[in-house]
């Protein structure tokens, strides 16, 4: 297709959502900053209609049996009193066991919760930013699943690695088992997450003479991309708790070796092509997919950038759309 084609289809087909976060002194008359973000947080994923995934993912519905014994049972500490709070599952809603408060889902993601009472840093709007893609991303995966043969004929990509840091961490392993799950069921998903910056895309000059075909490829084990690549000691005990994806230099065009992030299901260690899940089919389809518009460019995320782009959306009425809706 030309791709100015597929881009008047991005244009259509694009899902966009706006949110302003208080970051320095900005609040909700009778709120401190602190509340303001965790109530705009709330606001911003429940409009977006993705808290219904989320709970699928803290709740593991796909798996009846989960939580199984009862110390799996996600958990966090009380907004207000700091107690220790279980989720029921498959609750959107609960109160404090010790305080009484009460409490909704997404404050399981903590988003700004370390925040002062004041103001807030600028993580706090990255948080928001990160969640927001990977709840689509699995929102999306979520519809498919009842529709294998549209799944087995589609390609996710995520623009940045599959990776969850810091208190977002705590959605990687319902990830994991997820993606798990959907192996087992026999299912076939193909997702891919690509990195365009970073310690292992500085470290793609290393390998642009040893990977020359299409095809080649470079997985490390994690040993590699600790010692190697990260310049830390490595652990024999080491678990990674932050990635849902093993990490892989493929080459996929004569001018195109790119960062990749494959899920394996499980956390492995030492992953190979026949752990890498979709392996040679997610390769396949990238290389007809690049551009040359900037260094190692794929078609789909130039024109999905383009189509957000905050120059295409200028911030002004996205901040009077946000600020009518808050007065409303």
């Amino acid at each position: 297709m030309d791709p100015r084609d597929v881009g008047k289809t991005f244009r259509d087909k694009t899902w966009t959502n706006a949110a302003v976060l208080p970051l320095s002194g900005v609040r909700v008359s009778g709120q401190s900053v602190r509340t303001t973000i965790r109530e705009t947080v709330h606001h911003t994923l429940l409009t977006a209609g993705l808290v219904d995934t989320l709970r699928y993912l803290v709740s593991r519905e796909w798996d009846p049996s989960y939580p199984m014994p009862s110390d799996e049972s996600p958990r966090f500490n009380c907004w207000s009193c700091d107690g220790e709070i279980i989720i029921p599952k498959s609750s959107l809603t609960f109160p404090c066991p010790h305080c009484g408060d009460q409490h909704r889902l997404v404050d399981y993601l903590e988003i700004g919760r370390e925040s002062p009472d004041d103001w807030s840093r600028e993580e706090t709007a990255s948080a928001l930013r990160n969640v927001m893609e990977t709840l689509k991303l699995f929102h999306l995966v979520r519809n498919y699943l009842n529709k294998p043969d549209a799944l087995v004929r589609i390609l996710f990509i995520k623009d940045g690695p599959l990776l969850l840091r810091a208190a977002l961490s705590c959605l990687i392993e319902p990830i994991r088992a997820l993606i798990e799950h959907i192996k087992s069921s026999g299912l076939v998903l193909n997702l891919v997450g690509v990195e365009k910056t970073g310690d292992l895309v500085a470290h793609i000059e290393e390998f642009q003479h040893q990977l020359p075909k299409a095809g080649d490829c470079f997985i490390p084990s994690v040993r590699y991309l600790v010692e190697e690549v990260a310049g830390k000691p490595f652990e024999i005990h080491y678990r990674n708790r932050v990635s849902y994806g093993a990490k892989v230099l493929a080459r996929v065009g004569p001018q195109h070796l790119l960062a990749l992030n494959i899920p394996t299901g499980e956390f492995e260690l030492e992953p190979d092509q026949s752990k890498l899940i979709g392996y040679h089919t997610i390769l396949r389809a990238l290389s007809q997919l690049v551009s040359h518009r900037y260094p190692n460019a794929l078609l789909p995320l130039t024109l999905a950038n383009d189509a957000a782009s905050i120059s295409q959306r200028p911030s002004g009425p996205i901040l009077q759309q946000f600020v009518d809706e808050l007065l409303h």
